[in-house]
């Protein structure tokens, strides 16, 4: 066996290098093209086990009791909280906010209903005629700055106890057909750990991973889209306030990007380094460069496979 591969790498790469160079070299074209493919992973299944109990435990939690997610803006004037020049600039900032596609609300200090500003009776609340709210023109300040500050519901939460900063809370559509995906394939996973699948729900159960794996991948692209337009019209009121955004999908879309930076510029100092340490001990410029040829095919290859395999890289293992 062993005579055999020599004698077919004599054949073929010895006696007709320029022919193996040929295939090397369509061989590394080929999965070049699949580069483009090649996906970060930041969801919930690439940082957790399969099959965590907490997990599980979160999932049907979320399930029973479903809620959107949400970004977080928080908005501290350069004026008081609850003068004109912050409250008209906050309800035009929110006001853009709300006709971004993929966001279903927008809660502001603007839109709470007040409890004690001034103190509501439990008729009032009732009573189909609306709360009292910042809208209202005639609204005693002081009272509405004391509420938001001192409120259980409202205090640390919708405003800080100090009154200087609000938060600005954008409600994200929840995505139906993304969580319809996900509690099918958990089903099936759950079913196939404690009794078995039977060859059709084998099939189901594949035909769902694919599924919910392309789709997750679209929802990650749109809500990175939605996360940098939240940025950019928040970044066009700083004039008015600072305004820092946060929130969980903000938070994953970064990991992405941070993710993809440091591998651009860890890599290009690895590639540096090499070529250094290259010149510096052989001192010819073909032993530099074959090295680095090589080593560059190696990495095309193996990342045109993940690519073409749509193996997907995790933020941990990247």
């Amino acid at each position: 066996m062993i005579d055999l591969i020599l004698t077919a790498y004599d054949w073929l790469v010895l006696r007709r290098p320029h022919l193996a160079l040929l295939l090397i070299a369509l061989l590394v074209g080929g999965f070049a093209t699949q580069l483009n493919k090649i996906e970060l992973d930041a969801s919930a299944d690439s940082l957790m086990l399969q099959g965590d109990p907490a997990l599980e435990f979160y999932r049907e939690i979320s399930t029973e009791y479903s809620s959107e997610d949400f970004l977080l803006i928080t908005w501290q004037p350069f004026t008081s909280l609850l003068a004109p020049g912050s409250l008209q600039p906050l309800d035009q900032m929110a006001e853009e906010l709300r006709a971004l596609e993929g966001v279903s609300s927008v809660v502001t200090v603007l839109d709470v209903p007040l409890l004690e500003s001034p103190p509501v009776t439990l008729s009032d609340i009732t009573s189909p005629d609306p709360l009292p709210s910042l809208r209202q023109p005639d609204i005693d300040l002081e009272l509405v700055l004391r509420e938001l500050t001192t409120s259980p519901i409202y205090a640390d939460l919708l405003a800080s106890r100090d009154g200087e900063v609000s938060a600005v809370q954008i409600n994200l559509k929840r995505d139906e057909f993304y969580y319809d995906l996900l509690g099918t394939r958990e089903s099936l996973r759950m079913k196939r750990n404690r009794e078995g699948l039977s060859r059709d729900e084998q099939r189901e159960l594949r035909e769902v991973e694919s599924a919910f794996k392309a789709h997750s991948a679209v929802s990650l692209e749109a809500q990175a889209v939605l996360v940098q337009k939240v940025r950019e019209i928040a970044a066009r009121f700083s004039p008015h306030a600072r305004v820092f955004v946060g929130g969980v999908p903000m938070i994953a879309v970064d990991m992405v990007a941070f993710v993809g930076n440091d591998l651009v510029v860890f890599g290009s100092a690895i590639l540096g380094i090499m070529l250094v340490a290259l010149a510096i001990i052989f001192r010819r410029v073909r032993w530099v460069v074959i090295p680095l040829v090589t080593c560059s095919a190696t990495v095309v290859v193996m990342l045109g496979l993940l690519g073409a395999l749509d193996w997907r890289m995790t933020v941990i293992s990247s």
